[in-house]
């Protein structure tokens, strides 16, 4: 049975971090054309007010915040709270990204 370490968290922390960054451009990406092509509205209020100011504004501030949280994130991985936060998020954005190929799938 192989042994969990701190450097096997570690690891999986930074793979966690990557693939939350790498989430949000596909969610950006998926929401704007959804938006663009679909009936379809951006549920979180604050992204629908940045939205309302200009795509660009929208790509700024949501790659911004996801960013700055991704960076204290890894910044404090070795303190469990910051590790269950990286998870957490990976879970949330999988299940975003998973129920937008889902729609495309179903509609």
């Amino acid at each position: 049975m192989p042994r969990i370490t701190k450097e096997s968290i570690r690891h999986l922390s930074q793979i966690g971090v990557g693939a939350i960054l790498l989430f949000n451009l596909v969610d950006i990406v998926l929401t704007l054309l959804y938006i663009k092509f679909g009936n379809v509205t951006e549920d979180n209020p604050l992204m629908q007010v940045a939205l309302d100011y200009g795509v660009f504004e929208f790509i700024m501030i949501k790659s911004a915040l996801v960013c700055f949280g991704c960076y204290f994130l890894n910044k404090f991985r070795n303190l469990v709270i910051a590790t269950l936060g990286i998870y957490f998020c990976f879970i949330a954005y999988f299940t975003t990204i998973l129920s937008f190929f889902l729609f495309i799938c179903l509609e």
